[in-house]
């Protein structure tokens, strides 16, 4: 675990003994429980109605497969592990807030809204982009020379995507502290598909 996440290693151990790696038990399995969400939740959005987040959404959850995918045949589990760890904390912090918005504890949804941003600050827009750098400046190699430059680039639009969703957290904020309240309009089931859907 490197140091950034609270442990002593470093990213440098993540090419270890590379391609023949000694994988850490249960590696495997927390590859394919991501794999099978990630590919479920693709799956999922073109089957229900079309919400205002499909598209960042879809592109999300196609990079997430390339990623997962193409690192698993890589072999290179150590690394995809860390960017998944970065991305699960966050994504556990953003579930509290979001269930406690539909109860009546609103106190409690604020509260946790915040550690939820700073967890957010610090895995997604401080941890992450140093992983990108560390790959993009590695001389790790992988056999084609284009390799690691195309993680790079699939982590790149990922974190992109990080900065976009920022800035719907920031206007979320500036909304609560002008209103008193805000609401997820990007979870929304947008308009246009359920105006002749005699269901919604």
């Amino acid at each position: 675990m490197p140091k950034l996440l609270g442990g002593s290693g470093h990213y440098l151990n993540s090419w270890k003994d590379f391609p023949y790696q000694e994988h850490a038990p249960g590696l495997k399995y927390y590859y394919l429980i991501l794999m099978g969400y990630h590919c479920g939740n693709l799956i999922a959005i073109f089957l229900q109605n079309k919400r205002n987040d499909f598209i960042e959404m879809g592109l999300h959850h196609i990079l997430a497969v390339q990623l997962i995918g193409g690192s698993y045949l890589l072999n290179i589990w150590e690394l995809g592990s860390i960017v998944f760890l970065v991305h699960d904390m966050s994504d556990a912090m953003i579930a509290i807030p979001r269930a406690l918005g539909n109860t009546i504890f609103k106190t409690a949804t604020v509260y946790f809204f915040w550690i939820m941003l700073a967890v957010w600050v610090y895995t997604r827009m401080t941890v992450f982009p140093y992983l990108i750098y560390f790959i993009f400046t590695s001389d790790a190699n992988m056999g084609w020379s284009l390799t690691l430059p195309t993680l790079g680039a699939l982590l790149s639009c990922l974190f992109i995507l990080h900065c976009y969703w920022f800035t719907l957290f920031v206007n979320m904020v500036a909304k609560y502290f002008k209103f008193g309240s805000v609401e997820d309009t990007q979870n929304k089931i947008h308009p246009e598909y359920t105006k002749n859907d005699k269901y919604s």
